[in-house]
């Protein structure tokens, strides 16, 4: 490759790159300033070329150990992580430079690391939520199963109303495994769905029936609103069972906090689609919170739900499934006045339909 064309690639690459190059002679004057250096210190190229280093107030405060280490002979490298902001880190690399055993200068590599440290903040946070929400159900069901041995067993309305909690914790933790399953294989990791006729109404009725022992403790009712003749959708029914389950879970939880409510659950045909809601009563979504109830590991941090826990992921897989179906998801919500999640799944077209959505 002639010298000339390498210098031009290699000057390219370097304009290009996503981190920030800053370059200094010998005697502190910047001589290379790329782009993505212009963009973190909000400065043109132009008003800090052959300027010192220690001129600009742009550079000054996060590359003060530039010129240092140009006087540092027995330090060719320094390494450190730097904070801009409460949510911007950056890996701070310094090179000292010699040609033919003389010093000729100096050049700094900035990488941004937040959404490193973003992840990692999230997993940490993952953590400790899963592990807060195994070990609240384990810590139930040890408690209720000694005192059956220590002579409950005995009574039989102590002992069936101990059993029906340890049943529920069970459930929980059962619930919590598969959502930490779903997250690992589907879809990202080629989750596979296996679609089939489905009744909704008759798949809604069957799925509600576990909740409603649970909805009498907790003085909730429970209502249906179904159209006539609902068609068929074409849906993977224990994935659609995984999304009915985490929107009625939900929707017990957040309104069980105000001592009462109800919870509807509705289905209608819209378009070619089957439009199914799950709403309640209960204590709402703060507006700023909505936006970001679907990303994972996101859990609301205002309001009066706040405290509840969660893992936050049940939601997050609910709208990988109602999306992996082609369907869409969403949420409307009132603080104190309750919310509603409505998610759509194709509907199973009869053959004359078909015939006429093609020619549309």
């Amino acid at each position: 490759m002639p010298r000339n064309l390498r210098g031009e690639l290699a000057g390219s690459v370097l304009e290009n790159l996503p981190d920030a190059v800053v370059g200094i002679a010998r005697d502190g004057k910047i001589i290379l300033f790329n782009q993505s250096a212009c963009r973190l210190f909000k400065v043109e190229e132009k008003a800090v070329l052959e300027r010192k280093i220690w001129e600009v107030p742009q550079t000054e405060k996060i590359l003060k150990d530039l010129p240092l280490i140009l006087r540092e002979e027995k330090s060719n490298y320094k390494e450190e992580i730097i904070a801009l902001s409460r949510d911007k880190f950056y890996l701070l690399q310094i090179y000292r430079v010699e040609e033919d055993g003389k010093l000729s200068g100096a050049f700094v590599i900035l990488r941004d690391l937040s959404e490193v440290y973003r992840i990692e903040q999230e997993v940490n946070q993952f953590v400790a939520n899963v592990s807060h929400e195994l070990k609240a159900p384990l810590t139930s069901i040890k408690g209720y199963v000694e005192t059956l041995l220590e002579g409950a067993l005995k009574d039989n309305d102590v002992c069936q109303r101990f059993l029906q909690v340890i049943n529920e914790e069970t459930n929980r933790m059962a619930r919590l495994i598969i959502d930490l399953l779903q997250v690992s294989s589907f879809p990202e990791k080629g989750g596979v769905l296996n679609p089939e006729p489905l009744d909704m109404v008759q798949l809604i009725k069957e799925i509600s029936q576990p909740f409603l022992e649970l909805l009498k403790r907790k003085n909730l009712r429970l209502s249906f609103k179904f159209a006539e003749k609902l068609p068929l959708v074409l849906a993977d029914r224990d994935r659609i069972m995984q999304v009915m389950v985490n929107l009625i879970d939900n929707a017990v939880k957040y309104t069980a906090i105000k001592g009462s409510g109800e919870i509807e659950i509705s289905a209608q045909a819209k378009e070619k689609n089957v439009e199914i809601s799950v709403g309640d009563s209960g204590i709402g979504i703060p507006l700023p919170e909505q936006e970001k109830i679907f990303e994972r590991f996101y859990r609301i941090k205002e309001g009066e739900g706040a405290h509840l826990g969660g893992t936050g992921l049940g939601l997050s897989i609910v709208k990988q499934i109602v999306n992996a179906h082609g369907g869409e998801i969403k949420v409307a919500s009132v603080e104190n006045q309750g919310s509603r999640f409505t998610f759509t799944l194709p509907q199973i077209l009869k053959e004359g339909e078909k015939k006429a959505q093609d020619v549309r």
